[in-house]
């Protein structure tokens, strides 16, 4: 089967969707199809304009120099998705005369998922939409509340006339699922397919004084860890600020990433004059299971409303880890059933200081045999329900069957 896979982020970028989009085209050609990857030229992470020796060599893999903005600008995101869209539009219609039986797009939403929807009908061809995160529903913690009222059902009645267009929306969880099909009443054409993780460098045994040595973080001191996107959305002064309350010479607090929010945390932490707060960088997303062996306990940070409609992937990677999490999430959001369900963590109310920095001092003072049990029952947990094996089966699974239903005649 021709499968076209168009993402708007992959390798070397180190993002989840990237991760995820070459996971699945790595595993269509090993299963025998004919893929063919469109994605812009990397900007996450990687400089303006890097671009991979493996993407060099490989024909398959189609870079197009659409507008990039990885900062967490709105209006600049919006023309990311709308211009990478217009491309991919552009590269289809003259890619036509090879055939397609169907397309896979992990893109951004929502004018970039349109045009391509579009582009694909024109051509007959059906399209597996993967929906990372439900909007409109993701911006209420992202504009003014007005603003959200006057512009959201617009942009819901735009994003379901999209999705009635495809053949199949992949959702990354179920409760995310029941609210998308019932908002968009598309339940005949969604599917539950939970992000993975590669669980493999979570086997090995890592020396953790080695590791906190070679990052220069001492080994002495007990460890809280934030390790992800450092961005506006993430929480993460929550984080600091509730760390301020319980800051001693004996503990201390890791936070590892990059993004738009770095700075002004930099500034946050160098105000409070909190100095067991250190900053580490590491690009490599191959050393995050060596990384995350320094933590005792790892940070979970979200807004309000933040979880309802998205799911964040580094609590797979914390679960991996085996260690417990102390997480301020919404009680109703996927996240939070997740980790009652492994008996992990520590829940406390998004954006609540205080609560947090209750958690944080629980987490400490209980016994390290029982914060070992819970890391335990984290990892297994991981394994079970994020496989990456069954994900990737799964979606294959509905690749081929609206691509079969394509050539069915009506």
């Amino acid at each position: 089967m021709k499968i076209l896979v168009v993402s708007a982020v992959f390798p070397p970028e180190p993002v989840v969707s990237a991760r995820l989009s070459s996971d699945l085209y790595e595993y269509l050609r090993m299963a025998g199809h004919e893929v063919r990857v469109v994605c812009p030229v990397p900007s996450r992470g990687t400089g303006k304009d890097a671009v991979g020796a493996k993407e060099v060599l490989d024909p398959d893999i189609v870079r197009l120099d659409s507008f990039r903005c990885p900062e967490s600008r709105l209006l600049g995101r919006a023309r990311e998705s709308w211009d990478f869209g217009r491309h991919v539009a552009t590269w289809m219609r003259h890619a036509s005369r090879d055939g397609l039986d169907v397309v896979y797009a992990n893109v951004w939403p929502l004018f970039g998922q349109r045009l391509i929807v579009q582009a694909a009908e024109a051509l007959g061809v059906p399209v597996v939409l993967h929906v990372q995160d439900v909007y409109p529903e993701s911006l209420v913690t992202k504009v003014p509340p007005w603003l959200y009222r006057v512009g959201a059902p617009m942009l819901k009645a735009m994003d379901s006339t999209v999705v009635k267009r495809c053949a199949a929306v992949v959702l990354i969880s179920e409760r995310i699922s029941l609210a998308y099909t019932r908002s968009r009443n598309v339940k005949n054409r969604a599917y539950v397919v939970r992000n993975w993780v590669d669980a493999e460098p979570f086997s090995i045994p890592y020396n953790r004084s080695e590791v906190c040595s070679r990052y220069g973080v001492p080994s002495d001191c007990f460890t809280f860890m934030y390790l992800g996107n450092l961005s506006a959305l993430s929480g993460l002064d929550v984080a600091i600020r509730a760390f301020a309350k319980v800051a001693s010479q004996k503990r201390q607090f890791v936070i590892i990433g990059e993004g738009s929010a770095k700075e002004s945390c930099q500034r946050l932490v160098q105000d409070m004059g909190l100095a067991n707060v250190l900053f580490r960088s590491e690009p490599d997303p191959q050393k995050v299971a060596q990384l995350q062996s320094m933590a005792d306990v790892f940070l979970l940070t979200t807004k309000k409303g933040g979880a309802i409609s998205s799911t964040p992937s580094k609590c797979i990677s914390y679960m991996l880890s085996a260690k417990p999490i102390v997480a301020a999430v919404d009680p109703e959001s996927d996240v939070a059933d997740d980790l009652r369900n492994a008996c992990c963590a520590w829940l406390c109310p998004p954006e609540d200081v205080e609560s947090f920095a209750n958690a944080m001092l629980i987490a400490e003072s209980t016994p390290a045999v029982q914060r070992l049990e819970m890391g335990s029952s984290a990892r297994n947990y991981a394994l079970r329900n994020f496989s990456r094996q069954v994900g990737l089966q799964e979606l294959e699974r509905i690749l081929v069957k609206a691509g079969q239903r394509a050539k069915c005649p009506r």
